[in-house]
């Protein structure tokens, strides 16, 4: 009996897609041309797909409030300015207050119109700080190119009692497909009031994987932000699928093996680097950590990220990096999920663990395949010979990941 009621309540608190796009506050469609829309097998094996237009739900988000709170200077060991850092508070439309930020680079750069946008996301339970801020600095320097970060709901300041209890109120309508289409707005306001490129280039970890992939799908909608993503790099990447009731445990295992396993990884992280600028990585605000255990944790759990692969476009170009020891990695509906776009790389890290999306090589890796994809975006030379060569993976191995889904 009370295992039932724990299932009832669990049900509720992480329904469906479907019913989490209603619950929080689905208005309409958002209608994405030439996705994939069906397959049919011919008589000799032949798998034909087809193409067609097909839709996410539409929140209607738009940016009500831009508050720019801060501005700082990055110099390099001469002296001189390497980027420009502006710090912002949006308020949108769903009046849910977000951090964000941009990383302008300041040498090497001849024309910014032209030049990609890298665009990311928060992992759950950070900020734009720490580890994500630093690495918007590397690849705005390597790649020589503007860099977005959108933190997640409640980001903004303020902690007072009655502001944490309405939080946790309006925090169950939280959705990653809102939360991707707010990002998108926030990055579509903040390119065209800087006169920035148009094409976006989504990137992040773990929940910053997941919205990537949903930057990616939903850029192009019809009547929306009219972006394009020409590559995509998600990396960490966790839950496909939604987790049901009975996988709860395997969940938990997952929670004690990345705190006990992972944080040999994470002292090997600030080792490594700058350990007070990682400090600040994890989120301390009390009504942003409300919003993602009331909010953020249901979304994810919901497996709204097998909606966005199925939202990709077919010729979508990117690389998607998992770890074969992180047991939220479900890479059987993952595999699934992207083996249907020849363009997309699957590399898959066979001994990493969740925690390793932090780790100098695995950072420094992602900076490189952005930064050897960037050129070949502004000369609209991106293929198949230029994506393997990126991320270090052979066409041979391209062909069998899609066919395999055949």
């Amino acid at each position: 009996m009370l295992l039932k009621a724990a299932e009832a309540i669990y049900n509720k608190a992480v329904p469906e897609p479907e019913k989490l796009w209603e619950r929080a506050g689905a208005e309409g469609k958002l209608y994405l041309p030439g996705r994939y829309t069906g397959e049919t097998e011919m008589d000799d094996g032949q798998l034909i797909r087809q193409t067609g237009e097909t839709w996410l739900p539409d929140f209607n988000l738009s940016v009500d409030r831009c508050e720019d709170t801060n501005y700082r200077e990055v110099c390099d060991d001469n002296g001189n300015i390497a980027s420009k850092v502006y710090d912002f508070v949006f308020t949108l439309s769903d009046r849910v207050d977000r951090r964000a930020r941009l990383v302008l680079p300041c040498t090497g750069v001849e024309d910014l119109e032209s030049t990609p946008v890298g665009t990311c996301g928060t992992a759950f339970t950070t900020t734009i700080d720490g580890y994500a801020g630093m690495r918007s600095l590397s690849l705005s320097q390597a790649a020589n190119m503007p860099v977005i970060q959108v933190g997640c709901e409640y980001s903004g300041p303020g902690s007072d009692v009655m502001d944490i209890l309405s939080v946790a109120k309006k925090s169950p309508q939280i959705a990653m497909t809102k939360s991707v289409q707010a990002e998108l707005a926030i990055i579509n306001h903040i390119i065209e009031r800087f006169g920035l490129s148009r094409q976006i280039v989504p990137h992040g970890d773990s929940r910053g994987g997941i919205s990537a992939v949903g930057q990616a799908a939903l850029a192009d909608a019809k009547d929306f932000v009219d972006l394009t993503v020409p590559y995509m790099d998600p990396k960490a990447v966790v839950i496909h699928d939604r987790v049901t009731f009975d996988q709860v445990p395997k969940a938990l295992e997952w929670l004690v093996r990345e705190i006990t396993l992972g944080s040999v990884v994470l002292s090997k992280v600030l080792s490594e680097g700058d350990c007070k600028g990682i400090a600040s990585t994890l989120s301390t605000n009390p009504r942003c950590l409300t919003g993602t255990m009331a909010g953020i944790l249901p979304a994810l759990l919901s497996g709204e990220a097998g909606r966005f692969t199925d939202a990709l476009h077919p010729e979508q170009y990117g690389c998607v990096v998992a770890y074969g020891e992180d047991r939220l990695y479900d890479s059987g509906n993952w595999e699934a999920g992207l083996s249907r776009h020849p363009n997309v790389v699957i590399k898959e890290v066979k001994k990493g663990l969740h925690m390793h999306l932090m780790a100098k090589e695995s950072t420094s890796q992602q900076v490189n395949r952005i930064s050897e994809v960037v050129p070949h975006i502004m000369n609209d030379s991106l293929g198949k010979a230029a994506l393997c060569g990126a991320v270090h993976c052979s066409e041979e191995e391209l062909e069998r990941q899609y066919a395999a889904a055949a």
